[in-house]
């Protein structure tokens, strides 16, 4: 899904010491030697214009961005993608008009190719969130070989449903709730969890989600929320935990993980926003589709 409240852009000469605080917050200079490493070692997927990019650092060069860093929504991916964008000299499109079994080929290797740029902010990435940041579009990824671009429900401004976000207000690193998480599907009795339970429920809530079917998708969400409070504990914060067991035990809203969890923003569902809002008036939500 994207999220219309955030964007990011490129900057050029911000006030003295922003850009500093800027670049160290993103690690840009970091991630340059990163490139640079790959490229040297004849490992990186796309050919990047890699002495263009760390001249325009030099130059004051930065990512102005409202996405939080660390909340789980893709504030990354929304980098990986302007540097694809921006600094990329053999840079894959994706045309409307192109067929599908072509448009899944070519949303394949980008996909490689942003992964590949993730991975250094979080060890390990799917390309998933930088895809969708480049492409502007929402995609669906199906089996093996099975990905193409999607349209999703317009949000209704009278709606009396949302689906939303809950602020914990807690910055968290990616990384190693990632490894946490994979280190769990290694274990054969969550790998199995995953594959029977959890991997089914997402499914169902996808289609549910594409085909408006928002009762559905409540069930869904509730099916998910319950699967990751009984097997996921530390990545829920410990002080919403309550909040969290509140909507399952109740039918007024239902929350899941955003991103890897531990912190960041959680996604909620509420069949009554303005009832949740109140519910929940300790806590700061944003709306993100009503219905």
């Amino acid at each position: 899904m994207l999220f219309a409240n955030f964007s990011g852009r490129w900057q050029q000469l911000p006030p003295e010491g922003l850009k500093e605080k800027a670049n160290k917050q993103l690690k840009l200079p970091a991630f340059f030697d990163y490139l640079k490493s790959l490229q040297n070692d004849g490992e990186l997927l796309c050919q990047m214009a890699i002495p263009v990019f760390g001249k325009a650092l030099e130059k004051g060069l930065y990512f102005d961005s409202n996405i939080p860093v660390g909340y789980g929504l893709g504030s990354s991916g929304a980098l990986c993608a302007a540097i694809y964008e921006g600094f990329c000299e053999n840079k894959k499109r994706v045309p409307k008009t192109l067929p599908k079994p072509k448009q899944a080929s070519v949303l394949i290797q980008l996909k490689k190719e942003l992964a590949q740029l993730e991975s250094f902010f979080h060890g390990s990435s799917s390309g998933i969130d930088p895809l969708i940041c480049y492409v502007r579009q929402p995609v669906l990824i199906g089996g093996v070989g099975q990905i193409e671009i999607v349209s999703v429900p317009e949000s209704k401004p009278d709606g009396r449903g949302s689906i939303f976000l809950l602020d914990t207000g807690i910055s968290r690193q990616t990384g190693p709730f990632v490894e946490h998480f994979l280190a769990k599907c290694r274990e054969e009795f969550f790998g199995k969890r995953c594959q029977s339970e959890l991997v089914p429920l997402t499914d169902d809530a996808i289609h549910a989600f594409l085909e408006t079917r928002w009762e559905l998708l409540f069930e869904m969400m509730h099916e998910i929320g319950l699967f990751q409070f009984r097997y996921l504990q530390k990545m829920i914060p410990p002080d919403f935990k309550n909040c969290w067991l509140e909507g399952l035990e109740g039918d007024l809203f239902k929350l899941k993980l955003c991103g890897a969890g531990g912190g960041g923003f959680l996604l909620g569902m509420t069949q009554d926003f303005e009832k949740t809002r109140k519910k929940l008036e300790q806590f700061s939500l944003t709306n993100v589709l009503r219905f």
